[in-house]
């Protein structure tokens, strides 16, 4: 009776044993999978942060060059720019004017 008991306490431990080592393999199993998801997402991460740099670049060049092209115009049209700066402030070229256009 002695050895079946000691027959028995000893599978138990080695069923018990292979339970833990089964258990030790899925947690390192999963611990590598979320380690490369981790760096997959790390990855990710940077080109994404690189590609809003250089789009924050692109539109800070755009910006400039938008500004350029205004100043140009401005110049180009120094009329269309004023009455577009009356217009801003209320006051119509009509309302400058002494006489009546009606009548010319």
């Amino acid at each position: 009776m002695k050895a079946v008991a000691e027959v028995s306490e000893s599978t138990k431990a080695e069923a018990v044993a292979a339970v833990q080592r089964q258990c030790q393999e899925e947690v390192a199993s999963l611990q590598a999978i979320l380690k490369d998801s981790i760096s997959s997402y790390e990855a990710q991460i940077t080109a994404l942060k690189q590609e809003r740099q250089q789009q924050q670049q692109d539109c800070e060049e755009k910006e400039r060059e938008l500004g350029r092209l205004k100043q140009l115009l401005s110049r180009a049209y120094p009329l269309d720019s004023l009455e577009k700066q009356m217009e801003k402030v209320g006051i119509g070229m009509a309302s400058l004017l002494p006489w009546d256009l009606e009548g010319c």
